[in-house]
C-alpha cells in the first residue's frame, strides 16, 4: 500500500462492568491517511468487545479490524494480548471523511447468541 499515517491516536482500555467473570473494553483510533491520489483523509474507528471468561474458549487472537497502514496495525495488534474471555460482543463503527467531502461510515456488530459443546469434535482428540 502507498498510504502513511499521520497524527495516529489510538486508545484502548478495559472500563468496569457489574457482570462476575465478564470485560468489555472500548478502542478509539484515528488518523489522516495519505496517498498519492489524494491530499488526505481523516479515518476513525471505535471498537467495543465484551467478553465473557465462563466460557471456556480463548480469545481469538486479534482485534476485529485493521488498516492496511504497517505502523498503526502493529499498534492495533498489540493491544490484542490484552484481552481476556471469549468475545460476546463485538462492534465496531469505521468512519472516513476526504477533505471537503462528506463522511461516511459504516457499524458491524457481531454478537455469539448460543454456544454449545458438540461430542466428538475436533478438540477432544
Amino acid at each position: 500500500s502507498d498510504a502513511t499515517a499521520q497524527q495516529v491516536t489510538w486508545s484502548f482500555h478495559e472500563v468496569p462492568t457489574e457482570a462476575k467473570a465478564t470485560h468489555r473494553y472500548v478502542g478509539k483510533l484515528s488518523y489522516i491517511e495519505k496517498r498519492a491520489a489524494h491530499k488526505g483523509v481523516h479515518c476513525a474507528a471505535n471498537v467495543e468487545i465484551e467478553t465473557d471468561e465462563s466460557v471456556h474458549l480463548p480469545w481469538l487472537g486479534a482485534l476485529p479490524f485493521f488498516t492496511g497502514i504497517d505502523g498503526i496495525d502493529q499498534t492495533l495488534s498489540a493491544s490484542a494480548p490484552t484481552i481476556h474471555g471469549f468475545p460476546m460482543r463485538i462492534s465496531v463503527t469505521a468512519t472516513r471523511e476526504y477533505s471537503g467531502g462528506e463522511k461516511r461510515g459504516q457499524q458491524r456488530t457481531m454478537t455469539v447468541r448460543d454456544i454449545h459443546e458438540i461430542a466428538g469434535s475436533v478438540d477432544d482428540h
